[in-house]
Formats: structure tokens, C-alpha cells, sequence
């Protein structure tokens, strides 16, 4: 029966989702409690997996036959799986189990040593039932694991939280725990997953770290449609996982992908202070805050692109930058430090034209890198000043929901992910004629110009 309605149930699912992502509340949901009445003294069923999106062996939290399932896609290094993670806490523990369950896959950065180990410990502590314990320490402890001392981190945590030290250091090196990570790896190449974190609820994608509050109204919005769904018969009460994720998935999957480049709203992010930047804030119209990881194709093509524009508009234009490296590429650090460490505009945008120009291979050669910044004079920020710009930047990110690598705001504009010229130069051309005008009508400059532009576009 469910087959000739799945149309219709995935219009209803879809509509169920893009309400709660455009939500912007601070809080649970009115009807959460409701809902939580209504879980109350069910019966409990056993769920169909889904060959999409399988459940499998992996970690979950919930219910077993929880109404919506929560799978999320991360890797213990990575910041924003880290701002997530802490973001899914608050959704949990405001939501009944019987509701929604919680799935961990791994998704460990491809290349990454101590990714994998990471995933591997994890994997590990779930065979003694402590994953949650083990992955709530990784993720407090993301800046820590990029360093040669990551075995020591994870060891320390496995003290912390009791495991039998024998057996979780046998099973990390056991192939059987080995594949079952890669497994993961081969199910977000499947999904052609290309970024973490990700989220899929109940197979429906939401991009990005939102607030708590999109998470609750996507899984209360969901469990009401679901709800419906089978108290109509229109499907069985076991399938509720595996015909939501085919109803949703390809559909949300497509949607996230334009989505993850709609921006947040329009901010004022702090292109002052100490920040490495391309000149003085005084003498242009049109300031670009731009959060960067140097060790990313994505992060250098953008940057080909505003440094070209650049070039054509010097009096125009500001770039100011925010450090969001990956925290066990430690030649994208030192890239990154140097940046940090350069004394003048000049010397910021000599750097960033050196790192992105795609002859240089400089992340293939840290060597080629540090020979380049030692014919150049640059000196990089010792490790303890800038490990201080970086937390304060991976803050910034939190505080202005930047969730990728680039996210760059135009006189407060964000533009998430890399942009096509065409598109980055129209918004960079309205900017700089809004810029002008106030200068020349309001004789504003500097920071008083960039609150008054920011201003104007949150009134758009």
C-alpha cells in the first residue's frame, strides 16, 4: 500500500523538514510534551533497516524502535563534527528516547592517521558498551588529536573511562574493528558524502550545524507525519525507518546540497583587531571576513578568486582572515601560523597569492613551504599564539554559524562554500556600490562605513 502513496509521503516528509530548518526559536517545541505522552506504553516493534542508509552494527543511543532515526556522519577531528555533537546533546536530552535514536557512523578524514585511530578507539570502547563515554572525550579533545602525542590522549581517556586496557588496545589493532570503520568509509563514498559532518533525519538531510532547536522541529515534525502515516495504514509500523529514508533521502540529499550554500544571517564578524588582513580597515568599502582552511582545494580556489579581484580593486577591497585548519595537517598549520605571523598587507597578500597558486604543490612538500617562507622573511607565529587566534576563530565560527571551509561574509553577506566567479563578483560589485555611496553620501570610512553597510543589508 505504502508504494502508491510514497509521493505523496515524501511531499509530506519534505514539507515536515524544510519547516523545521527554517526555524529560528530558541526552544523546544509547545508540542514536545504531547509527544512525549503519546511514546508513552507503546508497543515495542522491531525496524526494517534500510539499505540506503543502514543502521547495521553501528553505535546508537534511543530507542531500538524509535519513531526517527538520527544518523550522523563525523570524524573526532573535526571541529564542526565536534559543534555538532555538542548541538545534538541539547536535542537529546529534550526528547524522549522513544522518539528518536541517535547513529553514529565514521567518517574519518581521508589520509588522516590520527582520524583513523580516533574512529578506531571509539570503535574499540563500543565493544566494552562505553562508545558514548569514549566519544564525548574525543570530541572535547578534537585540538589535541593531531599531534605525535595522540596515542597518549587516547589512552588516557580509555583510563578515564574504565575500560579493560588489554582488550580495547588488542581490538584496535584487530582487523575485524579495522573493517568495521572502513565499512563507514565505503557507506559515505556509497552516499558520495564529500564533506563531514552530515545528518540524515530519518534519511532526510539538513546541512550544516544548525541550532538544537531545527533538530527538535525536524524530528517532532517528522514523528507527527510518521505518525499519521501509520495510523492510516499507510505503512507498517516496522517500516517506518526504511520507507522514510526512501521517501526522503535523494530528495534531501539534492535540496542539502544547494541548501549547505544558503547562507546564515547577515552579521557583523569582527574584521578588526589583530586578525591577519590585506590592508587597513580605513581606506575600503567593501570588507570580507573569510573563514579559511588552507589545506583545502576549496579554501585556495576561493582565494584565487577574491585575490584576483583584489588586484583589479585594491582601494575597493579588505580581506581579513580566520583560522579553521584542520587540526592533524601540520603543514596546513604552518601555513596557517605564517599567515598569522606576517607583519603587513602586503606581505598577508604576497603569502595567500604564493599558497594558492596551484604550481607551487607546497602541501605535497612541507619543506617547499618553509624554504618559501624563509627567502620571504616571514616568520610564523610560535605554536602556543597561534593555537590562542585559532581557538578564538573556531569561537567566531560557532558564534556566526560558520558549519564549512570557505564561508566568507561581504560587508556581513555569508557565502558558504566555494562560489563561481560570476556569483562571488555580483554580490562584490552591489557591495562596492553600496560602499561608495555611503562614503561619498554619508562621508562614512572605516569601521563606522562596515557597521552602517551590515546594517543596511540585515534590513534587506
Amino acid at each position: 500500500m505504502f508504494g502508491a502513496n510514497l509521493k505523496w509521503f515524501g511531499l509530506a516528509l519534505m514539507g515536515a523538514l524544510l519547516a523545521a530548518a527554517c526555524t529560528t526559536g530558541s526552544g523546544l517545541p509547545d508540542a514536545e510534551g504531547e509527544v512525549q505522552a503519546e511514546v508513552e506504553g507503546q508497543e515495542k516493534v522491531a525496524l526494517e533497516d534500510s539499505p540506503i542508509l543502514p543502521v547495521g552494527a553501528s553505535p546508537t543511543i534511543g530507542a531500538d524502535d524509535a519513531w526517527v532515526t538520527v544518523v550522523v556522519f563525523a570524524d573526532f577531528q573535526c571541529p564542526f563534527s565536534a559543534r555538532l555533537a555538542a548541538t545534538l546533546d541539547e536535542v537529546f536530552h529534550g526528547v524522549d528516547e522513544g522518539i528518536v535514536r541517535r547513529v553514529f557512523k565514521y567518517h574519518p578524514r581521508q589520509g588522516s592517521e590520527g582520524s583513523l585511530k580516533a574512529a578506531r578507539a571509539a570503535e574499540a570502547a563500543h565493544r566494552q558498551g562505553k562508545f558514548w563515554e569514549m566519544h564525548d572525550h574525543l570530541f572535547d579533545a578534537f585540538a589535541d588529536l593531531g599531534g605525535d602525542d595522540i596515542d597518549q590522549v587516547i589512552a588516557e581517556i580509555a583510563v578515564h573511562i574504565d575500560l579493560d586496557l588489554d582488550r580495547f588496545h588488542r581490538d584496535m589493532e584487530e582487523q575485524t574493528l579495522h573493517r568495521r570503520v572502513d565499512d563507514d568509509l565505503a557507506l559515505a563514498a556509497n552516499l558520495e558524502l564529500a564533506q563531514e559532518p552530515a545528518v540524515f533525519v530519518s534519511g532526510g538531510y539538513i546541512a550544516g550545524v544548525r541550532s538544537h532547536i531545527t533538530y527538535v522541529e525536524a524530528v517532532t515534525q517528522l514523528y507527527a507525519a510518521l505518525r499519521q502515516a501509520v495510523s492510516q495504514g499507510d505503512m507498517e509500523r516496522s517500516q517506518v525507518y526504511r520507507q522514510s529514508v526512501e521517501a526522503l533521502f535523494e530528495h534531501t540529499r539534492q535540496a542539502g546540497a544547494a541548501s549547505r550554500r544558503a547562507a546564515p544571517s547577515v552579521v557583523e564578524v569582527p574584521i578588526g583587531g589583530d586578525a591577519p588582513a590585506t590592508g587597513p580597515i580605513d581606506d575600503a568599502v567593501v570588507q570580507i571576513g573569510a573563514f579559511i582552511n588552507l589545506g583545502a582545494d576549496p579554501t585556495l580556489e576561493m582565494l584565487r578568486l577574491l585575490l584576483y579581484e583584489l588586484d583589479d580593486h585594491e582601494d575597493d577591497l579588505r580581506l581579513t582572515f580566520f583560522h579553521l585548519p584542520h587540526s592533524d595537517d601540520t603543514t596546513a598549520h604552518l601555513a596557517h601560523r605564517a599567515l598569522e605571523g606576517a607583519r603587513s598587507g602586503d606581505e598577508v597578500r604576497e603569502l595567500l597569492t604564493w599558497l594558492s597558486d596551484e604550481d607551487n604543490r607546497w602541501r605535497d612538500d612541507p619543506d617547499r613551504l618553509q624554504d618559501y617562507l624563509d627567502e620571504q622573511g616571514i616568520t610564523a607565529a610560535d605554536e602556543r599564539d597561534f593555537d590562542r587566534a585559532w581557538r578564538a576563530d573556531l569561537n567566531a565560527a560557532d558564534d556566526y554559524d560558520v558549519y564549512a571551509t570557505p564561508t566568507i561574509f561581504i560587508n556581513g553577506i555569508p557565502l558558504a562554500g566555494l562560489r563561481d566567479r560570476e556569483e562571488l563578483m555580483r554580490v562584490v560589485d552591489e557591495q562596492r556600490q553600496l560602499g561608495r555611496a555611503l562614503r561619498d553620501d554619508q562621508e562614512l570610512d572605516g569601521w563606522e562605513l562596515y557597521e552602517r553597510a551590515v546594517e543596511m543589508n540585515q534590513q534587506r
